[in-house]
């Protein structure tokens, strides 16, 4: 009987390269989770100690926000050109490489002797970024078509889990070990799962190969440049100003590195990303989902840990410490896992178009009530449990949605691009954040007061200024549902008779004696 895999292989347009088998499939699934958690969980780790790494190395609010800023300029120029040597080259050795640097990065700022060491190291972290994508890509032979939508939910549920759990462990952590072991955790899961890569994923499968040749360098520079100007102008545009020169010089280069890439682009024989893959009414619909959801759910890691600490003579916040932010927060990873592990029911029973509905709006609903009603710790948790609902519905259904809006040969580059959008919506959503508390910072804060929570006098900002935030996180969730409305029906979902089911049995990583394949879309059915 063939593999489970080899009938992926079958299934998918651009064809993978001969299956590892049904065991060698199976060990495959939990080393790419172990991968997604490795890579995610560096992004976050900073987020609730900032004001902690400020006072260690003696800095200011403002170069310490560039530990943010530096992780997603090198992680949004990394993601698509991943994305496409994955596809090109083979994902064993990309994913490898990806690790090797993170790994290398981790080292390098757990021994930061200064600030500026600091961002540099952790913009080497960000290369890694591109590894997530990529996962992707080896997903579509490692668990049987039937279950690929549902793995790839678990997949993306997985890395919010592990960014979630970045912002648990990285308080206690750096109060009770120091700055070091904040960084060295992910060091060493990034070294295990190396280790996982080199031994499960043999050197030729499970890969996808682009056909026709190789990709010129001009694109990928043109490209790089052009997110690396966006990405600063809504990182600057909070400390100098939308109309800043700076801010507008920046949005120019964006605008002339960003039309200069679509000619090469559209003139190449092998573009570095298909614009013509763009047009597909399931891979813009999934983009713009990932924009609006990206502003909501990187505004939120931005703007919660600080209202979590705000003191209550502050109109706002629990007076929460450092210890206790991330168990206040750790039940948006708990419901966000759950949820994920209902995807493959809800999927017998919904499309992927009414769970991402649903999920903005769980979201929307869990920030506006954080806005009104955040004084207790009860209020706090339950709001939290509501956005990991929300965010486990929008994050695992999304990448199901791409995987089957483009052929296997583009899986790793479209969830790139994917993953660069949202970036740029959680650049704008945490530059959004910023903004607002700044703005509504008391004089008493600007003049150095600090408050029980201990991090310092940026965070003791007016109740009122949380409440602007969190509504404003919550339009931008209730605009993705709205987005999501756009979604094309599941290609899996033929007129008059049932879907198939997106998992059985046991899991992502089960294999089915008879799967059914999931379809390639047509370029019809994608527009």
């Amino acid at each position: 009987m063939r593999s489970a895999a080899l009938k992926v292989q079958e299934a998918t347009a651009g064809g993978a390269v001969p299956s590892t088998g049904q065991r060698g499939s199976r060990a495959v699934f939990p080393v790419l989770a172990l991968v997604v958690v490795a890579v995610n969980l560096p992004q976050s780790v900073v987020v609730p100690v900032l004001p902690g790494l400020q006072e260690s190395y003696g800095s200011d609010p403002v170069t310490v926000t560039w530990l943010i800023t530096g992780f997603l300029l090198s992680s949004a120029v990394a993601t698509p050109l991943m994305g496409r040597l994955a596809d090109t080259y083979g994902q064993r050795r990309i994913l490898a490489a990806a690790l090797i640097v993170l790994s290398a990065g981790c080292l390098g700022a757990s021994l930061a002797p200064s600030i500026g060491w600091l961002i540099a190291m952790r913009v080497v972290q960000g290369i890694s970024g591109g590894a997530v994508p990529v996962t992707f890509s080896a997903l579509r032979v490692a668990v049987p078509p039937k279950q690929l939508s549902y793995g790839a939910a678990v997949l993306a549920t997985v890395g919010s889990i592990a960014f979630s759990v970045g912002i648990v462990v990285a308080g206690p952590l750096l109060v009770s070990t120091g700055r070091a072991a904040v960084f060295l955790l992910p060091m060493v899961l990034a070294v295990v799962a190396l280790v996982g890569v080199l031994v499960v994923m043999p050197a030729g499968a499970p890969e996808t190969r682009t056909a026709g040749g190789r990709f010129g360098v001009l694109p990928v520079a043109l490209f790089g440049g052009a997110l690396v100007c966006a990405l600063l102008a809504i990182s600057q545009s909070t400390n100098c100003g939308g109309t800043s020169p700076i801010v507008l010089a920046l949005i120019g280069g964006c605008l002339v590195l960003g039309f200069a890439w679509a000619l090469q682009e559209r003139r190449a024989t092998v573009p570095f990303i298909d614009l013509r893959m763009m047009r597909r009414r399931g891979m813009w619909t999934a983009s713009l989902v990932a924009f609006l959801a990206g502003v909501g759910l990187f505004g939120c890691a931005a703007g919660l840990p600080r209202l979590l600490q705000a003191p209550p003579e502050s109109g706002a916040g629990v007076g929460a410490s450092l210890r206790e932010v991330g168990l206040l927060m750790s039940p948006i990873a708990f419901s966000a896992f759950l949820t994920s592990l209902c995807t493959g029911r809800l999927y017998q029973r919904f499309s992927s178009r009414a769970l991402v509905v649903a999920g903005g709006l769980v979201s929307g609903a869990s920030f506006a009530g954080l806005a009104f009603w955040n004084g207790e710790r009860w209020q706090v948790v339950a709001w939290c449990v509501l956005q990991g609902i929300g965010n486990g519905l929008i994050l695992s259904t999304v990448a199901a949605v791409v995987m089957n809006s483009v052929p296997a040969n583009e899986t790793g580059v479209a969830n790139g691009m994917n993953t660069n959008i949202r970036t740029l919506g959680g650049s704008l959503g945490a530059a959004a954040t910023a903004s607002i508390l700044t703005a509504y910072a008391s004089s008493s804060a600007v003049d150095g007061a600090g408050h029980a929570g201990g991090s310092g006098s940026a965070d003791f900002v007016d109740g009122t200024g949380y409440v602007a935030v969190f509504l404003v996180l919550a339009g931008a969730m209730v605009a993705s549902a709205a987005a999501a409305v756009l979604i094309p029906r599941d290609p899996t979902r033929a007129p008059g008779r049932e879907s198939e089911p997106a998992a059985s049995g046991g899991g992502p990583g089960h294999a089915d004696s008879t799967p059914t394949p999931t379809p390639t879309p047509t370029h019809r059915e994608a527009r």
